[in-house]
């Protein structure tokens, strides 16, 4: 990515409403908001809470454990947001060898060292208001999974880690490429990384906007850019919740598309 386009994306997510939406959209089910009774329709003083992070570490597991059996793996989530698809990689694989997070926002770092490694203790976290003021709410911070001793995470721009390349048995980018200015450059990067024989996991919601992605580079089927050569796993379409403002909110269904490298 640009340096121009870099740095105009990581303004846009160090701004505290976008902040607050990607705690919800990853961590809604850990904000204390009293829920008694449950609502039956629409309401917009509860958060979204989803479990696309928990149905995607489902499949990749249960595709790893197809392949590799329970062996101790090495993971690496490029543009791993506040760590909630990582965190439910450990929880279901507490003899994960290596996980790395790498992730540009400052923010969102911040979030992903105190929910996966227990870095701070946090008791409120924004939570969506308007796009003028967030506000917050009380949290209730996730117990760090058992293999946390594995993590190590980056704040920083993927290109900026020194990464080997053939380092991983399985390399994820989730929500990722609609909002890079290369998108296939990018899955050819994340292919370069994955062991001979491993896994490579996408999804995105083909969100594309100009000011992120030229037109021409736009696609709607990720097995339209999936590398040359590699077999197809899975490929399967998810629910994604996203709410902008209290009463602003998008439903996007990202597909995710896994595939193996050859041996």
């Amino acid at each position: 990515m640009d340096d121009q386009l870099a740095n105009a994306v990581a303004e846009r997510y160090e701004k505290q409403w976008i902040l607050a939406a990607y705690l919800e959209a990853e961590w809604g089910d850990h904000f204390e908001v009293v829920r008694t009774p449950e609502p039956t329709g629409a309401d917009p003083r509860y958060p979204i809470r989803q479990t696309f992070y928990a149905d995607v570490a489902d499949l990749v597991t249960g595709l790893a454990r197809a392949r590799y059996g329970d062996g101790d793996l090495s993971i690496l989530d490029i543009g791993g947001g506040t760590g909630r698809f990582l965190y439910e990689w450990l929880l279901r694989n507490p003899h994960t060898a290596n996980a790395v997070l790498i992730e540009p926002s400052v923010g969102m770092t911040r979030f992903a060292r105190a929910f996966l490694e227990g870095a701070e203790t946090v008791t409120e976290a924004p939570y969506i208001g308007t796009k003028a003021a967030p506000q917050t709410q009380p949290f209730r911070r996730p117990t760090p999974p058992s293999a946390v001793g594995s993590l190590t995470i980056h704040n920083a721009k993927a290109e900026e880690v020194e990464l080997g390349d053939g380092s991983f048995e399985i390399v994820c980018c989730l929500n990722v490429v609609d909002r890079h200015n290369d998108p296939v450059g990018l899955i050819a990067y994340l292919a370069q990384k994955v062991k001979p024989g491993g896994l490579l996991v996408i999804s995105t919601p083909f969100d594309w906007e100009p000011d992120y992605t030229p037109p021409e580079q736009w696609f709607m089927d990720l097995r339209q850019v999936t590398p040359t050569g590699w077999g197809e796993l899975a490929t399967k379409d998810f629910v994604w919740d996203f709410r902008y403002t209290l009463r602003k909110a998008t439903r996007f269904l990202p597909q995710v598309a896994i595939t193996a490298k050859p041996a």
